[in-house]
């Protein structure tokens, strides 16, 4: 009942999530990502859908759909700069901290001058885009995460990205804590 109110509500696609109506609401494995689990309404008419609680609390705005849908794309070339790395090896050393980590707790980091979010806005930039009118996928029934619409606008952001991202793997720590210690702009020291 908690969950049906929340996405009644206050999500922003709630009238499209419940439909005709919820049978039942259940947990499952994500498919992409394997060690998170996700929410799934189970309509009255048997036709589902994933959705998201965190949209119900702080929905996304159209920049962050739309870097995660350019997240979306990408990720068959982030999964196989991952497995390239770990082929014939179990451990190796961070880069960024020194430790040792297996793929298990490796990440894949955007390292040199273009972090993600400077690829993605530099894409922006350069074709004119008004993040707000793209068309995404993430609403659709059966849909995980925000995707384009465009075929050809997806493949254009991969040939983009491909020419500008340098991918490390790295640590999970290193890539949620040193990296992004790195890439933050300094803050002044109060004395």
């Amino acid at each position: 009942n908690f969950l049906y109110a929340l996405v009644d509500a206050h999500h922003p696609d709630g009238g499209l999530k419940i439909g005709v109506g919820v049978a039942r609401i259940e947990v499952r494995q994500n498919q992409t990502y394997r060690n998170n689990r996700e929410f799934w309404i189970v309509r009255t008419d048997g036709t589902e859908t994933d959705f998201s609680f965190m949209e119900c609390l702080r929905p996304s705005t159209p920049l962050s759909k739309f870097k995660n849908a350019c997240r979306a794309a990408v990720a068959f070339d982030v999964a196989r700069v991952k497995a390239d790395f770990w082929r014939g090896k179990e451990v190796a050393a961070c880069p960024l901290t020194g430790d040792k980590m297996t793929f298990a707790d490796s990440h894949v980091h955007h390292a040199g001058p273009s972090d993600f979010a400077a690829i993605v806005q530099s894409f922006i930039d350069r074709n004119g885009i008004d993040v707000s009118a793209v068309s995404l996928t993430g609403t659709t029934d059966g849909t995980i995460g925000d995707r384009f619409s465009d075929p050809e606008l997806e493949r254009r952001f991969v040939e983009h990205h491909r020419r500008l991202a340098e991918l490390q793997v790295v640590s999970a720590f290193g890539n949620l804590s040193v990296a992004k210690t790195a890439a933050a702009p300094s803050q002044p020291r109060l004395l």
